[in-house]
């Protein structure tokens, strides 16, 4: 189910990119702030594309298992995706 819900989230937004703002690890856990980039280029989670480069923040965590990503957590504001570019 993960592997498909990051599937669908790049072919919606093929040029997705992210940065790592602040990063912090305890022991199987990982928190990271993060900046994304994308394009939104066909309709996602019910976000409409706009065909306009966006950046939004992201908060995730993960929870790591015998070397492996075992659970994900994520806040985003997708919907600077479709918002008006505030330039």
């Amino acid at each position: 189910m993960r592997a498909r819900a990051i599937e669908d989230s790049f072919a919606a937004m093929p040029d997705f990119q992210w940065s790592i703002e602040k990063l912090v690890i305890e022991k199987d856990f990982v928190a990271a702030r993060l900046r994304d980039t994308a394009t939104l280029t066909r309709e996602w989670q019910g976000l409409r594309p706009t065909g306009r480069r966006a950046t939004f923040g992201e908060n995730v965590f993960y929870r790591f298992r015998e070397g492996r990503i075992d659970e994900v957590w994520s806040i985003a504001d997708v919907v600077a995706l479709t918002s008006p570019d505030p330039g």
